[in-house]
């Protein structure tokens, strides 16, 4: 509670500011509300502007009374005592110590109220920012081309930016200098374009009428004077005259009142099957709105009980006739936005069902020879569709169009439906478990055409080609394209009518695709690829190099059809790996001797300071280690090169050998391994280089290996050359035939 020490004036004329505004706030809405209903057969508007011009005067009566009518700490005291007969006692024996202490309690439960007020708006802010950084699915070029669209004919002269999210209930405005427009996946999934343009006109309709600002002023005015049921009335009138004022721009843009109707109960559908926590995005007084579309709005007589509860108020405090009942004051709204949503309480179920009959009801009534009308094609299809027992739906289109049922897209493309919208199909897939194939769900947003190419349906790829669906259209960043997903697949005739749809695509979404081929092995798609103009090296380091995913996954024809187009023999990885380091790491050894062939640096160091050399010896290669050795020295390898552990290639293989001969005596890797060292020690390596502190000869003496220290003492390895404190002679102890070896050589 505020002291009692604070300035008594100050609290009271504050407290008799906030009392006094009762009875203003109560006229003034009784006043709204006989403006509006002289006004219910005029312009949504024309209403819209009283709503909005009244809570501005409710405002301003409080700051008014404060300002200028210097006896309102008395008159406080009046109201305190009407209020609260047993004042009138306390009053005689405290004076006005009694009305400071009512005054302060007044001031102090409105100062927490609008506080609460404020930080509920605060915490919708975060929100709605948060709402906007989690869109990031990215928008199909043919929606930005109808929002621009709309953009002109509206018009709207600031930029207006354009998102789509997973989270977002329905489409929303923000922000009033830099307005984002958020569209939830359904709106992509669920509506064709006509319906699409005509919520983009609602939307926009809210960026021309600078909503979002006036929006946030209402709430502050709200968040002030929270505790009178008259301010959230007529805010909330002024709610439902925005969305009608911006259903009738949006109505003028896209010049069909029936389509934007229907785009209304579709979102309306698609929200009620979301999330608890999505924001609303056509619901509220749904059916009063398709009323008002299709021309049969009923008289609004919301303006009764709010002026029969303003005027019983206003009775109350005037005359005096006992206590007041105030009436529970309605909960605020979520979240500062304007979206196209009339928030009211009910049923979801309830308001579509009445939706949906007027909007059925009128349509067979007729539309009148004003407002256009779909065309008897498109209605024909859709009867097509209903009579095949097929819903028309965007996830129905994709799931026939990935199936190959040319007849049902060709209806589907006949009715209207847009090829580029986007839903969730599960492509699948079978994998081999437990000694049996198992089918593996992978759900994901697609388009028809993605889902088409990556199944092969090659007639259906043509008639969606045939429809303008947008070849390079991506459903999220970096995501694949319908190209990509058929060249994945190894679908050749379907890459090959995709290229030949958008040869521009070879710069935007070749390299996706050359990738996936080459990962997949597709050699002939690969091929048709390169011929179809895509480079057969990445535009940027950082993006995904075709010849590295082919070096790795030992796919040598298709290596070489990169190769052959003047693919880099050296590309690496986005790890800075080079491909033929993977290549030897992935024991692809016919794929690493056609990149040495073809000018591959074998002296290239990895992102783990691995070489080539070693990289052949750490391996488990059984056949060829000896041959690829060779090859990589003869082609200049440094057979001196230090690794990562500061080993050379002869001490690494020494180990090797070791290793070789404790586990498999006498076997392929023995035998391979002993042939890796004798050819180092033959190609010169240098036989007194340590590596860590120790000397070849010491390491192969340690391990009692007869035949290398023979080798090593042959190309004159220093018999007295000592490794970390130790001789090869004081090693080789256990080993009495290298001793006597040793010895005879000259070790002390």
């Amino acid at each position: 509670m505020i002291g009692h020490g604070t300035s008594s004036e100050w609290l009271q004329r504050v407290a008799g500011s906030l009392l006094h505004f009762v009875w203003e706030g109560a006229v003034l809405a009784f006043v709204a509300a006989v403006a509006l209903r002289l006004l219910s057969r005029r312009s949504a508007a024309s209403r819209y502007a009283v709503s909005v011009a009244a809570l501005g005067l409710m405002l301003l009566a409080p700051c008014a009374t404060f300002v200028f009518y210097g006896e309102t700490g008395a008159a406080a005291e009046k109201v305190l005592q009407f209020l609260r007969p047993s004042f009138a006692e306390a009053g005689r024996v405290a004076g006005t110590a009694g009305a400071a202490l009512w005054t302060g309690w007044i001031v102090t439960l409105w100062v927490a109220g609008a506080a609460a007020c404020w930080t509920r708006l605060i915490a919708g802010w975060i929100l709605s920012l948060r709402l906007i950084r989690l869109a990031t699915i990215a928008v199909p070029a043919q929606v930005h081309g109808l929002l621009e669209r709309v953009r002109a004919a509206m018009p709207v002269r600031r930029p207006v930016r354009l998102r789509i999210g997973e989270r977002v209930g329905g489409p929303v405005v923000f922000g009033w200098l830099r307005p984002v427009v958020l569209l939830p996946v359904s709106a992509l999934t669920g509506l064709n374009e006509d319906q699409l343009l005509a919520v983009l006109a609602h939307e926009l309709a809210h960026v021309r009428r600078h909503d979002f600002l006036v929006n946030a002023l209402q709430r502050a005015v709200e968040s002030v004077l929270f505790y009178h049921p008259a301010v959230w009335w007529l805010s909330g009138r002024i709610r439902v005259e925005r969305e009608l004022c911006c259903d009738d721009l949006a109505v003028s843009v896209c010049g069909d009142r029936f389509v934007y109707a229907q785009a209304l109960v579709e979102l309306e559908r698609a929200r009620a099957s979301a999330p608890a926590l999505a924001v609303p995005a056509a619901s509220g007084r749904l059916a009063r709105r398709i009323r008002r579309l299709a021309g049969s709005e009923e008289t609004n007589r919301d303006w009764l009980p709010a002026a029969a509860a303003l005027l019983l108020m206003v009775v109350c405090v005037v005359a005096g006739a006992g206590r007041t009942a105030i009436a529970a004051v309605p909960s605020p709204p979520s979240a500062a936005i304007t979206s196209p949503a009339v928030r009211e309480p009910g049923p979801v179920e309830g308001a579509l069902s009445a939706a949906a009959a007027i909007l059925t009801a009128q349509t067979a009534l007729g539309r009148g020879q004003s407002a256009p009308v779909i065309s008897a094609a498109r209605e024909a299809a859709r009867k097509q569709l209903f009579d095949l027992h097929v819903d028309y739906s965007v996830e129905t289109f994709v799931k026939q169009a990935a199936e190959g049922d040319a007849i049902v897209v060709r209806t589907f493309l006949a009715a209207g439906m847009n090829p580029n919208l986007v839903a969730i199909y599960d492509f699948g897939g079978v994998v081999y478990e437990k000694n049996q194939l198992v089918r593996q769900s992978n759900p994901e947003v697609t388009t028809a055409l993605i889902a088409a190419a990556a199944s092969g349906q090659t007639e259906i790829v043509q008639l969606l080609l045939a429809a303008k669906a947008d070849v390079t259209l991506k459903t999220r960043p970096n995501s694949a394209t319908a190209l990509s997903r058929a060249a994945s697949r190894g679908h050749l005739d379907a890459v090959r009518l995709l290229l030949g749809a958008s040869p521009g695509q070879a710069e935007q979404s070749g390299n996706l695709a050359l990738v996936e081929a080459a990962t997949n092995g597709h050699e002939n798609v690969v091929r048709a690829l390169l011929d179809g103009g895509i480079a057969p090296n990445p535009a940027s380091s950082s993006d995904a190099s075709a010849v590295y995913v082919a070096a790795c996954g030992g796919h040598t024809g298709v290596l070489r059809a990169l190769l052959d187009k003047g693919g880099n023999s050296n590309a690496r990885s986005a790890s800075s790996e080079p491909a033929l380091d993977c290549a030897l790491r992935q024991q692809k050894l016919a794929a690493a001797r056609l990149l040495v062939e073809r000018g591959a640096d074998v002296n290239g160091i990895g992102p783990w300071r691995t070489t080539t050399l070693d990289l052949v010896i750490s391996s488990s290669i059984v056949e060829g280690r000896v041959e690829m050795m060779a090859l990589l020295l003869d082609k200049g390898a440094n057979i001196d090169a230090l690794n990562a552990n500061d080993q050379t290639p002869l001490f690494k293989a020494i180990g090797y050998v070791q290793r070789a001969r404790s586990q498999f005596r006498g076997d392929d890797q023995d035998r391979e391994q002993t042939a890796v060292v004798n050819l180092l020690i033959a190609r010169g390596a240098n036989v007194n280089l340590k590596s860590g502190g120790t000397a070849a000869l010491y390491e192969a003496a340690r391990n009692g290996l007869t035949d290398i220290v023979q080798a090593l003492l042959a190309k004159g390895a220093d018999v007295n050359e000592m490794s970390n404190g130790k001789s090869a002679l004081g090693a080789a102890a256990p080993y009495p035939e290298i001793v006597q070896i040793l010895r005879n050589a000259g070790a002390k």
